[in-house]
């Protein structure tokens, strides 16, 4: 069978298999059904297209459609990297997300199989290729409609570009290069199946994302004070694509897409100054058009800022955003078919309920700078954790005070606030010491009465937790799964700008530096621009720009995932050997140890193994379909599998 029978096989399969839900209860193409039924309506048209948003929120949006039951793929492909400690082994020894999703058969089993269906295995793979094949049949089709204004029939054609687009970008960042089809497959056709280069898949995604900017509005009328008075609210926008737009050509910018290009055998064309100015001058087209539209950074006061990850149906910052909507919320149906009906609840699991999730790295909680502050306790300087206390404002005994505002925002550490401080509780804090749990912990031997008894690090998410409950999964009101928010364009626009011109340049047009656009994202919390010792060359400023990724973007979609690919941080030392845990004991010493308790810093291990994250080439992307590679050869596996 051709690999043009896959497709179409895995889009029929796939769609009998989700029909039980709202936003897939759409006409289903068969050969029975001719075009004229479906295309020459704007409606059946309409909702023809939202199996694309449906498909787009099966692979974007890492649910968890349990929430307490993680399965072999919770927080993929989030995890595999060092925001988080992923829980658990394998074969007696330390495993990670690493080693689960990229062994070519786990994740063949887990997440390529249309016709399995449960907690552990999810069709990731096949509703990439869902989401291209109707957005293609809906491109090639939509001039047939009869019943809709030019207007309306180009809003239709846009998303689908959108949708394209977006989807062949997330096949490129966790596959490599992909044949790009642009026609609907169909038996008789003979296309060609042979993968392009990642330079040539970002070709072919611009020019995509250049036809939905065309077509797309820049946004969609709310009327009145309540955002989903309208069903079209979140579908895609022109304000959008032009985001994407800027982060595909970051990409295709970084050393990654030459090494994946090299790797696979593909010619490539030394011009990284041109592509980085050619990235630089999209990420700022990207901020200009967004901001004469409407859009913009919110506020960064605490009130503001907790708005943008929960509690909020819609912002100003928001480009492209998957909504949990409440089933007995009223809204109608046609809105839930943009919305996904699941949340990555293990970003968050439920504490007093044995959690099961992914804990915060070590690492991601040092990536959090350190401040000093004036009597008025106003931040007059930030410093990376390894230079602030060198300079004297750094404890590593009391090291969750003093440090940048988004950290009490973003993580739940030992010491912090519990829900209901102020209310008369008595127990106002979290308390990850080690004294509640066995001396066994280091070999995976938990207390099993303690409510920490699966955390690795002593750390878990706050970003998304609203706090009105210990168990962080059950909250009342949104949950929004960023995809892309204002603050990616100027971080993306700060990289692309000082790779091409250096921190005080900028591009063509632009009125704002590499450095201006950086500390504009540190500024809007509090934080003081990037300290001058950092700003002196492009090299210095870079390793401050990919840090602040980190901070403003953590676990926000796939970000930290690519960064760490992208830019190959994957192969060095540093990377590999950092998986710490904080051992936190109590003591009486109150001079050497103010908080009462002792930090110590633990190398990660599992069954008395150390754990060290392991690079291999086959690290940088994903594997392929087995049952496609075998069905059609020159349909290339990734190296290394």
């Amino acid at each position: 069978m051709k690999f043009k029978f896959i497709i179409v096989y895995i889009f029929i399969v796939g769609t009998f298999l989700f029909s039980c839900e709202d936003y897939l209860d759409v006409p289903r193409e068969t050969t029975e059904i001719l075009h004229e039924d479906i295309f020459t309506s704007y409606l059946e048209t309409k909702n023809y297209l939202n199996q694309v948003y449906a498909n787009i929120h099966i692979f974007a949006h890492s649910p968890d459609q349990n929430y307490a039951h993680v399965g072999w793929w919770s927080m993929y492909p989030m995890a595999a990297c060092d925001e988080y400690i992923h829980p658990g082994s394998r074969d007696g020894a330390p495993r990670m997300g690493e080693e689960w999703w990229f062994d070519v058969d786990q994740f063949n089993e887990r997440f390529c199989e249309p016709d399995r269906l449960d907690h552990n295995r999810w069709p990731f793979w096949v509703s990439t290729w869902q989401a291209i094949r109707a957005a293609s049949v809906v491109i090639s089709n939509a001039s047939l409609i009869t019943d809709a204004t030019d207007k309306q029939i180009n809003e239709i054609i846009g998303q689908a570009y959108y949708g394209r687009a977006f989807t062949y970008w997330y096949l490129l960042a966790i596959h490599g290069g992909m044949p790009y089809f642009k026609e609907p497959i169909d038996a008789n056709d003979n296309p060609d199946y042979t993968r392009l280069s990642y330079h040539e898949t970002v070709n072919n995604i611009i020019s995509d994302l250049d036809s939905a900017a065309k077509y797309l509005p820049s946004s969609w009328e709310i009327p009145g004070s309540d955002p989903f008075a309208t069903e079209d609210y979140g579908r895609y926008t022109s304000a959008a694509a032009k985001g994407l737009k800027g982060r595909a050509l970051l990409f295709d910018a970084s050393p990654l897409s030459y090494h994946s290009d090299e790797i696979m055998g593909y010619p490539t064309i030394n011009n990284e100054q041109e592509r980085w100015e050619k990235a630089a001058e999209a990420c700022w087209e990207a901020i200009e058009f967004a901001e004469a539209k409407g859009y913009e950074l919110l506020p960064g006061d605490s009130l503001n800022y907790k708005k943008i990850f929960r509690g909020e149906w819609a912002t100003r910052e928001y480009l492209h955003t998957i909504t949990n909507i409440n089933r007995s919320s009223g809204y109608n149906i046609n809105h839930r078919e943009l919305t996904s009906m699941f949340f990555p609840g293990i970003l968050v699991g439920p504490i007093y309920d044995k959690n099961r999730g992914v804990d915060v790295s070590q690492d991601m909680v040092d990536k959090f700078e350190a401040v000093e502050t004036d009597g008025s306790g106003n931040i007059i300087r930030a410093l990376p954790i390894e230079d602030a206390r060198s300079e004297g404002f750094y404890n590593d005994q009391n090291p969750y005070i003093n440090r940048d505002p988004r950290f009490r925002y973003d993580i739940i550490y030992h010491g912090s606030l519990k829900p209901g401080y102020g209310t008369g509780r008595t127990d106002t804090t979290w308390n990850f010491s080690r004294e509640s749990i066995k001396p066994g912990f280091f070999n995976d031997d938990f207390d099993k009465n303690s409510p920490f008894q699966n955390n690795k690090s002593g750390y878990y998410t706050r970003k998304y937790w609203q706090g009105e409950s210990e168990v962080l999964y059950n909250i009342n009101g949104p949950w929004t799964w960023i995809i892309m928010r204002m603050a990616e364009l100027y971080l993306n626009y700060a990289e692309a700008a000082n790779q091409a011109y250096g921190p005080q340049g900028r591009a063509p047009g632009a009125n704002m530096t590499a450095l201006e656009a950086l500390n504009a994202i540190r500024n809007r919390v509090g934080m003081p621009d990037v300290d001058t010792r950092y700003t002196g060359s492009k090299e210095s400023l870079h390793e401050r720009i990919l840090n602040e990724r980190a901070v403003e973007l953590c676990f926000e979609f796939i970000n930290r995932y690519t960064d760490v690919r992208r830019w190959r941080i994957i192969e060095t030392e540093e990377y590999q050997n950092t998986p710490n845990i904080i051992y936190i004991t109590s003591t009486s010493d109150l001079i050497n140890y103010p908080t009462g308790y002792v930090y110590e810093k633990r190398p990660y291990m599992v069954n008395n193994v150390l754990y060290r994250r392991t690079f291999q080439l086959k690290h940088y992307f994903l594997p392929l379909s087995k049952a496609d590679i075998q069905k059609v050869p020159e349909f290339r596996q990734n190296p290394g599998y």
